[in-house]
């Protein structure tokens, strides 16, 4: 069965007997490490439910979740994802997916080729909670080749 849902509205919580975080970080780990020779999974975000089943969130509504008390949320492409129980999983680190927290991890995944795999893709449908509304596709692509850094997080100024 799958993870118990919590919460109303919009807004759906994964419980904390949830495990599919820790599931995905072994297998994240040892596909970015070359320790599996195959493609751990071979369907793609195409397979994931129709963007009419989500609920819709604009993208100044997932702005406001970046931090764990707020839930950290992320766009990719037409989705909006809560990352919040993968964050300390990441197999980059915590302080790498937390630059995307609010915003689009498209900027991201084009500089680090690893998020293109197959288990990739597939484990980020688990996470997905909603569409971001008003996406058009190659939107990111835009983004991308105007100023990379353009959503770079504010740092201190020493």
């Amino acid at each position: 069965t799958g993870p118990a849902l919590s919460g109303s509205g919009n807004h759906r919580a994964y419980t904390s007997s949830d495990s599919r975080g820790s599931k995905w970080a072994w297998k994240l780990a040892a596909a970015a490490l070359g320790l599996v020779s195959t493609p751990l999974m071979v369907t793609s975000l195409a397979d994931a439910p129709k963007a009419e089943q989500w609920p819709v969130f604009s993208s100044e509504e997932v702005a406001k979740h970046k931090t764990p008390a707020d839930k950290i949320w992320v766009t990719y492409k037409d989705g909006v994802y809560d990352i919040t129980e993968f964050v300390a999983m990441h197999p980059g680190g915590a302080s790498k997916i937390m630059m995307a927290a609010g915003a689009s991890v498209e900027p991201f995944w084009a500089m680090y080729p690893q998020h293109k795999k197959a288990e990739v893709q597939e484990m980020i449908k688990e996470y997905r909670v909603g569409t971001l509304k008003g996406y058009k596709a190659g939107q990111e692509t835009s983004a991308l080749t105007s100023d990379l850094w353009a959503n770079e997080p504010s740092r201190h100024p020493a």
